[in-house]
């Protein structure tokens, strides 16, 4: 199962990493932590780099005895070579060496040094929260039973370009509401331009922040509960009504919304199926893609939403986040999001697209 957080420590700094997983979880940020996640029986090591690979940030609790160590250069390297944002938490006042230097080396530090540190974790907690909250776009959904979306690449929908009064008919969420977090999560995350760029990987393996929805106001960075009692109801009207897309939005909506993305994909698959030229709807799908990380159908599927609607704000957006943190490509990003403040000048959209290219002028 995927995690927002690995937390990467010496075992002489545990205490401090119990602390901070304790804090994050309290805060509802799933947290992947060694020993406790190491399951009996398995090789350590495997589950430490599948687990680096799952998660979507990793916290470095940085020490005299993190230099030291020998498996936190590799996990650093690991996170560094994946194109996972890396968040170094000092609690010590010493330089890195090595290895870890190097793959420092721009990288923005979120220092508790001083008492108490319980203030600097939550702090990073806030930080985290903001870097990887759920912003998304519309919402769409799907009439048949969930199914894995990991098998082959699906069929991209590019059908029937919709006017944006009947878009917006077909997604009862204003298209912005989720936007105000998109600018929180550029400004919290300048730091990830600043750090090396990670040697070219194969596509489709890099996890990466989270990009803007419109399921929920991103009023609030934890995950909403699921409401079993509704969702039951909206299956069966999805069932009762073979043809009608509204249902299977707004299961769309609960799953993204409880972060159980891989549930949410398949409603969306269908809505789209039911109402193909839905532009919310297909750039909901693409940020859901984006969560399992599946970068290369999320990058597909935005550019779907922009055969529908080439200046639509929203997946704008999103597609230059998708290309900065999830293809490690800023300039192309840069490319997308000034193509946003041209077409949407003072929307909210573009003006998390201009702290994205203040940051990539920092670089």
């Amino acid at each position: 199962m995927p995690h927002d957080v690995f937390i990467s420590h010496a075992n002489e700094d545990k205490a401090v990493a119990d602390m901070v997983c304790a804090t994050l979880e309290q805060q509802g940020l799933r947290c992947w932590v060694a020993p406790r996640d190491i399951q009996p029986g398995t090789d350590w090591r495997e589950a430490i780099l599948g687990a680096i690979r799952s998660s979507r940030a990793i916290v470095l609790v940085f020490s005299k005895h993190a230099n030291a160590s020998r498996h936190i250069p590799r996990e650093v390297e690991c996170a560094v070579e994946a194109g996972i944002p890396l968040v170094p938490f000092r609690v010590e006042d010493v330089p890195p060496q090595g290895a870890l230097e190097y793959n420092l080396i721009g990288v923005h530090w979120l220092d508790a040094l001083t008492p108490p540190i319980e203030a600097h974790i939550r702090r990073l907690g806030d930080s985290l929260r903001a870097m990887l909250a759920p912003l998304r776009a519309s919402a769409s959904a799907s009439s048949r039973e969930p199914v894995p979306a990991d098998s082959a690449m699906p069929e991209v929908r590019t059908t029937a370009v919709v006017s944006p009064k009947s878009s917006r008919a077909s997604a009862s969420r204003v298209t912005w509401l989720g936007v105000a977090g998109a600018a929180v999560v550029l400004s919290t995350a300048v730091w990830l331009w600043q750090r090396p760029a990670p040697p070219a990987k194969s596509p489709g393996d890099n996890p990466a922040p989270a990009p803007a929805s419109n399921a929920t106001p991103a009023t609030s960075t934890t995950s909403a509960a699921l409401d079993e009692a509704r969702v039951a109801e909206l299956r069966k009207a999805s069932e009762d009504n073979p043809s009608d897309a509204a249902p299977r939005i707004e299961l769309g909506n609960r799953y993204f919304d409880a972060e159980r993305y891989q549930e949410a994909i398949p409603w969306y698959e269908s809505a789209l199926r039911l109402a193909p030229g839905n532009v919310n709807v297909s750039t909901d799908l693409a940020v859901s893609y984006y969560y399992i990380n599946k970068v290369d159908w999320a990058l597909a599927q935005i550019d779907a939403s922009l055969a529908m609607n080439p200046d639509h704000p929203q997946a704008l957006l999103n597609k230059g986040i998708i290309l900065a943190f999830g293809k490690n490509s800023p300039k192309s990003a840069g490319a997308v999001w000034r193509k946003l403040i041209q077409v949407a000048p003072n929307s909210a959209e573009a003006l998390a697209a201009q702290k994205g290219l203040d940051s990539l002028a920092k670089r």
